[in-house]
């Protein structure tokens, strides 16, 4: 049977969970920068990073990613998976993390942890 031109017509039976798409949740982390741009969210497997510089980057490009939280920072590689135009001078990036280490997992746990600790968020009292 072939599938229905306007997915927006489907039943709610039949639409596709794209939630149940992604392998890992996204955390949104405000306190996360990079040096490639602004952390929009990220995941056990990857991050989404919106670039607003003129740097081009191409799918499949390998980058080592400057990870950055207030008091920790690490260096994680990851792959260009997905380009889009978010503005006129804007890109996001899909990156998905290449050769995580358990070390490099603990890592990422732990900067998650640190960017969405409240005390950083409201500063002292």
């Amino acid at each position: 049977m072939r599938p229905p031109r306007n997915p927006s017509k489907l039943g709610p039976s039949e639409e596709p969970d794209r939630a149940n798409l992604r392998r890992h949740g996204r955390i949104r982390c405000d306190m996360l920068t990079c040096g490639l741009g602004d952390v929009v969210d990220l995941s056990a497997s990857g991050m989404r990073v919106t670039r607003t510089s003129l740097g081009a980057n191409t799918l499949g490009e390998i980058l080592d990613v400057r990870l950055q939280a207030p008091g920790l920072t690490m260096v994680v590689r990851a792959k260009v998976v997905h380009i889009s135009k978010a503005g006129l001078l804007r890109r996001n990036l899909g990156l998905e993390f290449v050769d995580v280490t358990p070390e490099i997992a603990r890592g990422l746990t732990e900067i998650v942890r640190v960017a969405m600790d409240p005390v950083f968020h409201e500063g002292p009292t």
